[in-house]
């Protein structure tokens, strides 16, 4: 399945530390988010040699509390599009590859969890269908995974709980599209691991404009562009000052895992899980 290209660049949701590149093996080109001495959100790239630079860390960008403007990123997902002129301007490019002409709003207007829609392996098997490339007749039988997405296929809603298929509105899913890259609703996850799914929404939809508008990003360049992004385009997207906090709080066990597959089986199951397994 087309599918599958998804996978070429990934975020994945693990914490790291400034004493040096992480080990394992990992996807060259990848950018990995990675929690900075501070508590604030950093990244790290894969090299060509398949392990990761140290975690690049930039001075944390102000998120107070401001109302989201006309001129705004557009909505994410499938039919996202660039934000019109005449964002928040910015002091200036830090960063080349800052690109507000790409920053998406988050799909999703609540946050919800343990939705019973998929068993653990059903998160399983969509993982497989979407990022690994499996193109078993399972993964359009029964999930819909076809082009268009089938809302009728038994286990549809299980794939569109957590790919978000079925449009912009209903709860947040657990994948997150850009142009190029796939990225994990952490931050919705974080929200309601912690007690507060009112802030779910507001980190989600800043974290992703952020993301988005840095795609093209690697290495030092990354973190600069991500304050860039949070000053200028992104700003634009209410965070109240109560969820600010959440940002620098480790993220909860829910919504994280070793890597970007346990990532996205941790935070599927969390999100969409809970559904009886059928046939015994």
């Amino acid at each position: 399945m087309a599918r599958a290209s998804l996978a070429a660049l990934l975020f994945l949701f693990v914490a790291c530390s400034d004493d040096g590149p992480m080990t394992e093996t990992c996807i060259p080109g990848a950018s990995v988010a990675c929690t900075c001495p501070d508590g604030t959100m950093g990244a790290q790239v894969c090299t060509a040699e398949g392990t990761f630079n140290p975690c690049s860390c930039s001075p944390g960008a102000d998120a107070g509390a401001v109302d989201a403007g006309d001129d705004g990123p557009d909505a994410g997902g499938a039919d996202g599009g660039a934000p019109d002129d005449g964002g928040a301007e910015s002091d200036g490019a830090v960063a080349g590859c800052y690109d507000e002409g790409a920053a998406l709003v988050a799909p999703g207007d609540s946050v919800a969890v343990e939705q019973e829609h998929c068993t653990e392996q059903d998160v399983a098997d969509v993982f497989a269908c979407v990022f690994d490339g499996d193109d078993s007749p399972e993964c359009a039988d029964d999930f819909g995974l076809t082009s268009p997405f089938d809302p009728d296929a038994p286990k549809s809603a299980c794939a569109d709980c957590l790919l978000g298929l079925g449009g912009a509105s209903g709860p947040a899913p657990v994948a997150l599209t850009g142009a190029e890259v796939t990225f994990l609703n952490a931050w919705a996850c974080q929200a309601a691991a912690l007690g507060q799914p009112d802030c779910g929404i507001e980190l989600s939809q800043r974290v992703f404009c952020q993301q988005t508008a840095c795609e093209g990003c690697g290495g030092d360049e990354l973190g600069a562009c991500l304050s860039e992004a949070a000053e200028g385009i992104c700003s634009e997207l209410a965070l109240r000052s109560v969820c600010e906090p959440l940002l620098e709080e480790e993220l909860a066990s829910e919504c994280t895992g070793a890597d970007f597959e346990a990532s996205f089986l941790a935070i599927g199951t969390y999100f969409c899980g809970g559904a009886p397994v059928r046939g015994g």
